[in-house]
Order: C-alpha cells, then sequence, then structure tokens
C-alpha cells in the first residue's frame, strides 16, 4: 500500500476520474476501438488492460505502430476524432449510466463545500456532450479533458492541471481513479489515491492509499482519513 504522503494536510480538493469512476463506460470504449480497428483493417489485440485510463490517441497510435502503419499528425487527429464518433454512437446505443455511489458523492462533497474537479483521458468536447445525459453538467468546479495536456496518464499533467485550476496545492488532493495508468498519474502529482474497483482489468491494488469495491458509502470524512 502506498504511505501517505508526507505533511499532506486537511483534504482541501477532490479530483475525480469519469470513465469508470463517474461513468459506466467502459465497454463502450472497447467498443469503439474495435470498430475503428475493423473499420480501417488494423490487427487489433489489445485488451481493457492495454487500454484503460489512457488517452484514445496514445492507444490508436501505439496499434498502429505495432501493425507497422505510419501515421501522420492529420491521420492521427482524424483517427481520434471518428473514434470520439463512434464512442459517442456506442454510448447512444446501449445508455448512459453512472457508477454506484457516484452522484451522491460528489453531492456530500458539494454541501461541505470541497472543491471537485474532473480529471479525464476523454476529450473535453466528448466530456461536454456525455455531462449534461447525467445531469452532470454543473456538478465540478473544474473539468479537464485530455486534450487539455500534452501528455496523458499515466504522465502527472491532467491531475496537476485539475489542481491548479481549483488553486489547491496537489498534496492537499484526493483522486478517484480506477485505472492503474491514473492511479500511477495521481502518484507521479503527489496525490493521495482512492481506487474504486474495475473488475475488467488487473488493478495494482498496492499504489493507491486506499481500494474500495465501489462509491457507495464513500463519504468526505472518510477521503479526509486518507
Amino acid at each position: 500500500m502506498v504511505k501517505p504522503i508526507p505533511d499532506a494536510g486537511p483534504l482541501a480538493a477532490v479530483i475525480f476520474d469519469f470513465d469508470g469512476v463517474v461513468l459506466d463506460s467502459e465497454p463502450q470504449h472497447q467498443e469503439a476501438f474495435r470498430r475503428l480497428f475493423e473499420k480501417h483493417g488494423v490487427a487489433f489485440s489489445e485488451t481493457p488492460d492495454d487500454f484503460t485510463g489512457i488517452p484514445a490517441r496514445d492507444n490508436i497510435r501505439r496499434v498502429y505502430r505495432k501493425a507497422g502503419i505510419p501515421l501522420s499528425d492529420t491521420q492521427m487527429d482524424a483517427l481520434n476524432h471518428e473514434r470520439d464518433t463512434l464512442y459517442l454512437a456506442v454510448m447512444q446505443e446501449t445508455g448512459v449510466r453512472t457508477l454506484p455511489g457516484a452522484k451522491q458523492l460528489l453531492a456530500s462533497l458539494t454541501s461541505k463545500k470541497i472543491p471537485v474537479a474532473l480529471a479525464s483521458s476523454t476529450n473535453s468536447a466528448v466530456l461536454a456532450k456525455l455531462l449534461p445525459l447525467i445531469r452532470l453538467q454543473d456538478a465540478f468546479d473544474a473539468v479537464v479533458g485530455g486534450d487539455h495536456v500534452a501528455r496523458g496518464k499515466p504522465a502527472p499533467d491532467i491531475f496537476l492541471k485539475a489542481a491548479e485550476e481549483l488553486g489547491v496545492p496537489p498534496r492537499h488532493c484526493i483522486v478517484i481513479e480506477d485505472a492503474n495508468a491514473g492511479v500511477q498519474a495521481a502518484n507521479a502529482a503527489g496525490m493521495r489515491v482512492l481506487m474504486v474497483r474495475n473488475d475488467r482489468i488487473r488493478q495494482q491494488k498496492e499504489k493507491a492509499n486506499r481500494f474500495v469495491d465501489s462509491l457507495v458509502g464513500v463519504s468526505p470524512d472518510f477521503l479526509a482519513s486518507l
């Protein structure tokens, strides 16, 4: 288990990952990738362990590199946009659902006036379309998408930017994540981490400060105890 950050101080802000923490969407992401690569005739053998928590752009580039197919920046942009479009289509087919406990925890944090941010590898334009569908468009004090930073998870950039936008020192933030890449990014940012169970991947639970089966029953006081 990761030791608490020295002189972490009181809980001042909470940063949520989106997919797998707030939104039940991991299968839809995988299906969007499958449709994209199938359409373009590119072999796709990656598993959720390989993809979860990592920006779509980085995943696309890795699959194409593995297939020995070079990509220009223009081609990469087009493929990334196409994958986002496919993902939104899949979400429309399956329905958009939040995960248990997420909305309740957000409401509790808001009632205690604890700032909250969303920091997701998903592009901000996609987040802007999904958040209203689950009635959380006004739930976060800051929303940082994968396109807002130069380096995606497991680099710490997205969490550091979220803390900056909230005006809170990183050591006073707690990140809620389900993906190994996200936990690594939070560790690198000097933040405490609560990891939520994701049965679709092999989670490295020892890298988090605490591990829970779901957000049901998780309270601000519980987060402050990390």
